[in-house]
């Protein structure tokens, strides 16, 4: 469960921090056969749609698709790092019209930021890294949403870090075959 609130947490806070972009492109989807009509109904017909269901002659249906997206809080997640108090933390998510926004949202367990937000400020002095380096913003999202799962599951921030911290993670790396 730890693990699924830390993802959850982790999108909230890189989209407040980074945003989501629109995008376009091309959907490509496979089409089946349309099925004989019940009013020429025969034998030879629902032989011949089987052997096409078989030999999967589908066709290609390509429909272009268009998201929107949506803007980032910079200013928002600027005061989240910068905040020494709750109730800083409190304003931030006030000043939030989107990502912090229980309201707005599309994830409804963002308002327990709100009502926990001295257990935040707990787990965010503990082990934090405090790089203000453009490169380093992942590593403070990552450990914010760590910090949230624990809250969330209702265990202390600092057990949570620490479990979290200690979960292998999937890298994209190249296995060598010995010959």
């Amino acid at each position: 469960m730890l693990i699924v609130w830390e993802y959850s947490w982790y999108r909230v806070f890189y989209d407040l921090a980074f945003g989501i972009p629109a995008r376009r492109g091309i959907d490509s989807t496979w089409e089946p056969p349309r099925p004989p009509r019940l009013s020429e109904f025969n034998a030879e017909q629902v032989k011949a749609w089987n052997r096409e269901m078989r030999e999967r002659e589908w066709r290609e249906v390509r429909t272009p698709f268009r998201t929107k997206g949506k803007p980032a809080e910079p200013e928002v997640w600027e005061q989240l790092k910068l905040a020494r108090t709750a109730n800083q933390i409190r304003k931030a998510c006030d000043a939030s019209t989107f990502w912090l926004n229980s309201r707005a949202s599309p994830y409804p367990f963002v308002a327990d930021l709100r009502t926990n937000a001295s257990a935040f400020l707990r787990g965010k002095q503990y082990r934090c890294p405090n790089s203000n380096r453009p490169s380093s913003e992942k590593k403070l999202i990552g450990h914010f949403a760590r910090v949230m799962a624990g809250i969330t599951v209702g265990i202390s921030a600092a057990r949570a870090i620490d479990r979290l911290r200690l979960v292998p993670r999937r890298k994209n790396r190249r296995v060598r075959v010995r010959r």
